[in-house]
């Protein structure tokens, strides 16, 4: 039952997470930060923080830290919603 819930948790980081990474980071930064694309090579020249600058002097994301960071988005914008939804009540 353990593996799961831990196959579930880590669908959800990686296909909700790698999704809002993909639209949410390029949108804030202005087109100069991107997330890898599921159909390159895994894992290649990235650094221990999950990231290479490109040619044009652009950082890129890795999938598997994009998926943390969209999961960890989407936490922040739920609980902000909770938050404001609490305060009008």
């Amino acid at each position: 039952m353990h593996w799961l819930i831990e196959a579930v948790l880590y669908t959800m980081v990686d296909l909700v997470g790698y999704t809002v990474a993909r639209i949410f980071l390029p949108l804030v930064s202005f087109r100069k930060v991107y997330v890898q694309p599921l159909n390159s090579p895994l894992g290649m020249g990235f650094n221990a923080f999950g990231y290479r600058h490109d040619e044009d002097g652009r950082i890129e994301i890795e999938t598997s830290f994009a998926g943390f960071v969209g999961f960890v988005i989407c936490l922040f914008a739920l609980f902000t919603f909770y938050f404001l939804i609490r305060a009008a009540i």
